[in-house]
């Protein structure tokens, strides 16, 4: 069984430092006053606790997978199967303290609403043909994790829909790939890797970008990472060097301008990762789509970064539509205007120093810069008209609105005349409505922006 005081697994990485200045690993079962990995070879005895941050963080995975499988099932009621295949890739036992279920059982159960839920308005029933791949490394935490399947009903699925894996997800994610691709030969799987790993290294952007690419790019990924790490060691050069290769996106993000960001006390270290390095991040995956946004815990700076990447914008607005709900323990550190995620000198200082919750204020603010942000941006760059899809595809990822967010703002917009939409092939402009195929153009109001005029000379 693992010693629970064992050398940090990642101790590798920063063998050159004294012990004392090496990071410990971040783990949802540590005990607050505990800076060692849980010994899950207790787990008949003791159960780890399950913080607040983790629930939150899991609250957002199992409303996520619900809304992604009701949002994808709908519409077409001759369906009659929808294949999914979710992989978690740093499993642990399963359950927590006081019977809390830990992902695998997150996972079961969310697929299990969300084919009631569909289900609840068809004539024809679907059924949901989910394969899930449980990877976990501590020996003793699988086999919690066994136990716990088979004494909660599982036991029949296991060898069948339900794959245990013993190993490290970097090296068991092969052979998930392979069995993916034999059982959807023409291909068209729809696959969500869950990658809650303890640090920040253990699945860098590079092996997602690898994993898309075997999965013909139709992967989505849910990238949990210690972020504590990251934001103790930004303003510590000497350590932060050692660190940063690990991280995998040194070739697109160059230390020097990370380190230059970091020495900026007009900003907290999670606003210089999440606006930096998140983009880098999706850059190096390869992924059109993310959301860089972090679970944190209450009255705490010591949270999650909880990084997803997509294949396609309708996932990315389900998980900001997660955000907005869950709202408690979600936050974001940038401002709330197009660009989210540069520095802008007239925007609130807090979201670049505490961070924003995604609360009703939060949303007005939302809400209002979007409207002067956007009207510009048309007025300035789209004078010939973009398809309201174009529109989104291209705009998405530089807010923290979702796509319902964003299309309230564009109705604002016709209705005070900073916008006209139409449909493709012309006629009526709309006022209260758009759908994916109408064309947006500057409009003939100026009720928003404000030109200011040269005054007049005397003569």
């Amino acid at each position: 069984m693992p010693d629970a005081k064992k050398t940090n697994p990642d101790a590798g990485l920063f063998s050159e430092l004294p012990e004392s200045k090496r990071p410990k690993r971040v783990d949802e079962s540590r005990s607050a006053d505990d800076e060692q990995l849980f010994d899950w070879s207790s787990w008949q005895s003791k159960l780890p606790p399950l913080k607040k941050h983790s629930v939150a963080k899991l609250d957002v995975l199992r409303s996520y997978i619900e809304d992604y499988i009701t949002i994808l099932c709908t519409g077409n009621p001759g369906q009659d199967r929808f294949r999914l295949t979710l992989v978690d890739g740093f499993a642990g036992g399963g359950i927590y303290e006081g019977d809390s279920f830990g992902s695998p059982f997150v996972l079961l159960q969310a697929v299990k609403v969300a084919e009631a839920r569909v289900n609840q308005t068809r004539t024809k029933p679907l059924t949901i043909e989910c394969n899930y791949y449980f990877v976990e490394a501590d020996e003793a935490a699988a086999n919690c994790l066994d136990y716990q399947l088979r004494q909660r009903g599982y036991a029949h699925e296991i060898g069948k829909s339900i794959t245990l894996i013993r190993g490290k997800f970097e090296t068991a994610y092969e052979r998930i790939i392979a069995d993916v691709q034999q059982r959807h030969s023409r291909g068209g799987s729809r696959v969500i890797f869950f990658l809650d790993q303890c640090g920040y290294s253990d699945a860098p952007p590079p092996l997602l970008r690898a994993i898309s690419e075997k999965l013909n790019l139709k992967a989505e990924f849910i990238v949990n990472l210690a972020i504590d790490w990251l934001t103790t060691y930004l303003r510590d050069e000497k350590t932060f060097r050692k660190i940063y290769p690990s991280l995998g996106v040194d070739a697109v993000l160059p230390i020097e301008k990370v380190l230059a960001a970091a020495k900026n006390e007009a900003f907290d270290p999670q606003y210089v990762v999440e606006s930096l390095i998140g983009p880098a991040f999706q850059q190096v995956s390869g992924s059109p789509f993310f959301s860089p946004f972090y679970i944190q815990a209450p009255k705490s700076n010591r949270g999650y970064w909880l990084v997803h990447l997509a294949p396609a914008r309708r996932a990315r607005s389900a998980m900001l539509d997660v955000h907005w709900r869950v709202g408690n323990g979600c936050r974001h550190f940038g401002h709330t205007g197009l660009d989210m995620l540069s520095f802008k000198s007239d925007a609130n200082p807090s979201g670049y120093l505490t961070g924003l919750e995604f609360g009703e204020s939060i949303r007005s603010s939302v809400k209002d810069k979007l409207t002067h942000d956007l009207s510009r941006e048309i007025r300035d760059k789209h004078s010939a008209g973009i398809s309201y899809r174009e529109f989104q595809d291209a705009y998405c990822n530089r807010t923290m609105a979702n796509d319902e967010i964003v299309r309230q703002v564009l109705i604002r917009l016709m209705q005070e005349g900073e916008i006209d939409v139409s449909g493709k092939q012309g006629g009526a402009k709309r006022v209260d409505s758009i759908v994916p195929d109408d064309i947006i153009k500057p409009g003939t109001g100026r009720v928003l922006l404000v030109v200011p005029r040269s005054p007049k000379k005397r003569k």
